[in-house]
């Protein structure tokens, strides 16, 4: 079908819906990100959000990167109104022969349990069905019951748990659930 760098221009810079939109990563809204990871890795269940992440340059340079002409993963934030950043949702793991990719979602830990997840889940796949995608992959970790949560009432089927890299795991704290979505 074609690559990412071919692709990378389809997808729109920005998404709106009633109460919020989604906006691609950039130079202009980093240090909104940078002061959102700041703040949410204040929470003590948030310690670990973002590793490899420590600083402003680093997160500039992952998000040039994540962005980039030939990066395989397009990302976005996620806003509640004008820059009150709530979150980040990420597309990757591009397979153009199937037309199916991962999307991965995050929300600083305030705004967990209250819709929004699923609501940019909602517009990614949108997003991803106007391009011509045709199967959306998620991956929650079993004691990340919010995120399983959203992957349920997106109508995401399960198809596996796994334990790092052994199959059929029957589901302890260190499990994945992957969940695919066909978008016909």
């Amino acid at each position: 079908m074609g690559s990412y760098s071919s692709m990378k221009n389809k997808f729109n810079t920005k998404i709106h819906a009633a109460d919020f939109y989604l906006e691609e990563f950039s130079v202009l809204n980093q240090k909104i990100l940078w002061s959102s990871i700041l703040e949410d890795r204040s929470h003590p269940k948030r310690t670990g959000i973002w590793p490899g992440i420590n600083s402003l340059q680093e997160l500039e340079d992952y998000m040039n990167a994540c962005n980039g002409k030939d990066s395989e993963e397009y990302g976005y934030l996620i806003f509640k109104s004008k820059n009150e950043h709530i979150g980040t949702i990420h597309i990757f793991d591009f397979d153009w022969n199937s037309m199916s990719c991962e999307v991965g979602f995050g929300l600083n830990y305030v705004h967990t349990g209250q819709g929004w997840a699923t609501k940019a889940l909602v517009l990614i796949e949108s997003e991803l069905s106007r391009i011509g995608f045709k199967k959306i992959i998620l991956h929650c970790q079993v004691w990340n019951s919010k995120s399983c949560a959203v992957a349920d009432r997106s109508g995401y089927e399960k198809i596996e748990t796994f334990h790092k890299n052994l199959q059929n795991c029957t589901g302890c704290d260190e499990c994945t659930i992957k969940y695919i979505k066909d978008l016909d």
